[in-house]
C-alpha cells in the first residue's frame, strides 16, 4: 500500500506537467504573415483568408442557425507623415468613429495590457447588430489595426479567445 502511495505522489506532478504541456500546445496553429514580420497563434477549428495584405481569422459556425462568424482582422498600414503618438493616432480613430459615423454607438476606449503588449483600443456597436473592438500597436514604422467583430449577444462570449489570440502576436521588431 505504501509504495502505491510513493508511487503516485512521485508520478502523479510529472503526468500532470506531460498532460498540461500536450494541452498547452493542442488546438492552435500558427500563421505568419507573407508581406510583413508578425506571427499570430489562433484556433484549429477557425480558417483564415488574406485579402490584399489584411488577413481575417472566421471562428467556425456554433450550429446551422448560426448566421454570423465572430472574426478577427489584422492590418498593418505605414505610420502617417507627422509620426504621431499612439495616443494621436488613437484620438483620430475614435473622432473618425463618434463624429463621421453617426451610426456608431461608443461603448468604451482606453489602453489594455495583453500579455505585457501595450494596446489602445476602442469598442462601438453600430445600427446591424455588431459589435467591435479595435485593437491599435505601434510597431517600428508601422501601425497594426487589429478588430474584433462579433454579433452584440456574442460578443462577450468570444472576448477571452479573441484577446488569446491577439495576445500571441509576436512582431519582429524591425534592426
Amino acid at each position: 500500500m505504501r509504495r502505491g502511495l510513493a508511487f503516485f505522489l512521485i508520478f502523479s506532478p510529472i503526468a500532470a506537467f506531460l498532460l498540461a504541456s500536450e494541452c498547452r500546445g493542442q488546438g492552435l496553429e500558427n500563421y505568419k504573415s507573407p508581406y510583413f514580420d508578425f506571427r499570430v497563434s489562433y484556433p484549429a477549428e477557425w480558417t483564415f483568408k488574406e485579402i490584399s495584405r489584411v488577413v481575417t481569422f472566421i471562428s467556425p459556425k456554433e450550429n446551422i442557425a448560426d448566421d454570423y462568424n465572430e472574426n478577427i482582422t489584422i492590418a498593418v498600414e505605414p505610420l502617417p507623415q507627422n509620426s504621431p503618438t499612439l495616443e494621436e493616432y488613437a484620438s483620430t480613430v475614435l473622432s473618425d468613429l463618434t463624429l463621421k459615423r453617426t451610426n456608431n454607438q461608443l461603448v468604451s476606449h482606453g489602453e489594455k495590457s495583453i500579455k505585457k503588449k501595450l494596446f489602445y483600443f476602442v469598442v462601438w456597436k453600430n445600427t446591424t447588430g455588431l459589435e467591435l473592438k479595435r485593437y491599435i500597436i505601434f510597431s517600428g514604422s508601422s501601425v497594426y489595426n487589429i478588430i474584433y467583430t462579433a454579433k452584440e449577444n456574442k460578443f462577450d462570449r468570444y472576448l477571452p479567445q479573441a484577446e488569446q489570440i491577439i495576445g500571441s502576436l509576436e512582431i519582429k521588431e524591425p534592426a
